[in-house]
């Protein structure tokens, strides 16, 4: 079968070398990470998208992750036999089911499977079922000195902070760690959108260029596990909502149609003018609700949450920092509601938050602040 092929160097040098040297290419694979390495160096940008780890987020429960069983459990006609060409085929045919079944693009899988999952269970050995997040302090360190850097489980628990954080080795608290993503053009071209038409932006009642809270929402959507699209997203959270920039097709066009997706859901008004307050946040309590009940994490959920994170929390600093009341700070203008529906909206926020298993610790700094400025 493999007699007369080319080697994988000279197919990817000589024969399709334009494909790798010019373009972004998806390595999709059962168990990448032994299959991304021998391409990346290849390529101009690689992503990888193992349908290993996202049977895991699919089927928790499954009895195994190898790919016939995968396959069965899928209802994959086309089952391995350990030929390389029968694998192919099948992981491919798994990734199809996966977007099918879930209705997820190619974009919004990868993004999946890059995140941190708070509910992850570990799928082999002694504590094969317990939460990661829960693992013993000591096994969780055997894990992370045995099995490779790119291993599935590692990196639950290097993307898990407030676990990974106590366990880190001396040798990984030397060594250069490589960052969960690098910024590329995604990132790039959502910054350059957010500063040009939120240039004339202030923070309320202040002088503060309004850049500064959509690069502190980004910063907390980076720091809490976000992927570079919902990185992006935050930096245009609000753009529709305060700009003239209300055409979703431009939009699109401009930073591609992931990032739209979420601000999209981050949006609480597309109007001008928009409709009365206390009507647009109890239709977004509603939407959060909907999006917090959704199967799959929606991406959306820590967007919105690092937003509202970082509005309460520059509040709750007016009150401990300059000494002021919720009363004295919520005044209209700059505020387009007094302190009871204010009080009245964060409550909310904390209450539905609080049933999403998203970024638990910044669900817990959204409490407190919200407790500080009510006090």
């Amino acid at each position: 079968m493999v007699k007369d092929a080319p080697t994988l160097d000279d197919f990817i040098t000589v024969q399709h070398a334009d494909k790798f040297r010019n373009s972004n290419v998806l390595v999709v694979a059962h168990n990448a990470k032994f299959d991304y390495p021998m391409f990346a160096p290849y390529c101009a940008h690689a992503t990888q998208l193992c349908t290993m780890n996202l049977g895991r987020k699919f089927y928790p429960a499954a009895p195994s992750y190898k790919l016939g069983v995968l396959a069965k459990i899928c209802g994959v006609h086309k089952v391995p036999t350990h030929r390389a060409l029968d694998d192919v085929e099948t992981s491919f045919a798994l990734l199809q089911h996966f977007a099918t079944a879930n209705s997820l693009s190619i974009s919004e899988l990868i993004e999946l499977e890059q995140a941190v999952d708070p509910d992850a269970v570990m799928p082999f050995g002694k504590h094969k079922g317990t939460k990661i997040v829960d693992l013993p302090k000591d096994y969780a360190i055997w894990l992370i000195n045995t099995l490779d850097k790119d291993d599935w489980v590692v990196r639950q628990l290097r993307n898990t902070p407030d676990l990974y954080i106590g366990i880190r080795t001396e040798a990984e608290m030397t060594e250069k760690l490589m960052p969960n993503w690098q910024p590329t053009d995604i990132f790039l071209d959502a910054f350059k959108v957010a500063a040009e038409k939120h240039k004339d932006g202030v923070r309320k009642g202040t002088t503060i260029p309004y850049i500064s809270h959509l690069l502190a929402v980004s910063a907390l959507v980076i720091e809490f596990g976000g992927t570079e699209v919902q990185a992006g997203a935050a930096l245009l959270h609000d753009v529709i909502e305060d700009t003239d920039l209300k055409d979703t097709f431009f939009l699109a066009a401009l930073v591609g149609p992931e990032i739209v997706k979420i601000v999209v859901a981050c949006t609480d008004a597309f109007e001008d003018p928009k409709p009365p307050w206390r009507e647009r946040k109890e239709k977004y309590i509603v939407h959060l609700q909907e999006m917090i009940a959704e199967p799959v994490t929606n991406a959306a959920l820590l967007v919105a949450l690092a937003d509202k994170v970082h509005n309460a929390e520059t509040t709750a600093n007016m009150v401990l920092l300059e000494g002021l009341t919720a009363k004295q700070i919520f005044i209209n203008p700059p505020f387009n509601a007094g302190v009871d529906e204010q009080k009245w909206w964060y409550t909310s926020l904390v209450a539905e938050f609080s049933k999403s298993t998203v970024a638990p610790k910044l669900v817990e700094r959204l409490d407190r602040a919200v407790k500080v400025i009510f006090k």
